[in-house]
């Protein structure tokens, strides 16, 4: 099996659109598609949201790609940026509760991303010390993961809330083990600062919790020079174009008053405020 995992932000208000999309949009679409085995989603607060496909194959998910592409062009408006996408090989996985096409059942969705050291210990650990916490809890839907280069990106379903945080704290605490922190570069994802460049603008950078409390809303400021009060003063000077050291290109400022040139007799103009 081959998944993709996508992971929208979206605009401010634009949540309950966003629902409609997926219900009515989205779903339809590929409805019926070939080689799509299920394909889930789920909004995470106000501005966040997970999708997760699954495809018989790498080769039956390229096939729809056009499609892909067509959803997420039409969902632009709804999206504060381009989704975050992962995707990759099944590495493990287990259904626990079976579900048909048309349930209804609620779930709730706890994922995981973190970035391994070592992909094959990540795997043992998973089937070592995370299956068993899994076969011991209530609630348990499915569970899967995948490989994205060093990103491990794992996702399990519960019946509630509840049922997932009374496991938690158990697969937390086997997480938090100190023989299991050499894994990870970090924990997760969020223990990662990110850096955001734009030409003419100060670097910021931000740690993934400090961007979620933004609600991934980032303001840059500009590195560049304004003038607020500028003079001109115009002569003549045998110089040759070619001599003229820098060019000024675009000046964005009030013209507060002008001196004439040693040259012109007439006198100085000020702007009337008449």
């Amino acid at each position: 099996m081959y998944f993709r995992v996508t992971l929208p932000a979206l605009q401010d208000g634009k949540k309950d659109e966003a629902i409609t999309f997926v219900k009515e949009r989205v779903m339809t679409e590929f409805d019926n598609t070939p080689g799509l085995l299920s394909m889930t989603a789920a909004i995470v607060g106000e501005t966040s949201g997970i999708n997760i496909a699954c495809y018989e194959s790498k080769e039956s998910m390229e096939a729809v790609l056009d499609q892909i592409q067509g959803i997420l062009s039409e969902a632009a408006d709804l999206m504060a940026a381009p989704p975050v996408i992962y995707q990759g090989d099944a590495v493990y996985g287990k259904v626990y509760q079976t579900m048909g096409k048309e349930s209804q059942r609620p779930s709730y969705l706890r994922l995981v991303v973190g970035v391994a050291k070592d992909t094959e210990a990540v795997l043992n650990f998973l089937k070592e010390k995370v299956e068993p916490i899994y076969e011991d809890s209530d609630g348990l839907q499915v569970t899967g993961a995948i490989f994205d280069g060093n990103s491990a990106i794992s996702w399990n379903f519960w019946d509630s809330e509840e049922d997932m945080n009374a496991a938690v704290e158990k697969l937390q605490a086997a997480l938090d083990s100190e023989s299991e922190t050499d894994l990870f570069d970090g924990k997760d994802s969020t223990s990662f600062k990110i850096s955001f460049l734009h030409e003419n603008y100060i670097v910021k950078r931000l740690y993934y919790d400090s961007l979620a409390n933004r609600e991934f809303k980032v303001f840059l400021e500009s590195n560049a020079n304004t003038l607020d009060e500028m003079v001109v003063s115009a002569n003549r000077i045998a110089e040759k174009k070619r001599d003229v050291i820098q060019k000024i290109r675009v000046i964005k400022s009030c013209l507060l008053y002008t001196s004439p040139s040693p040259r012109d007799k007439r006198q100085s103009r000020m702007p009337s405020s008449a």
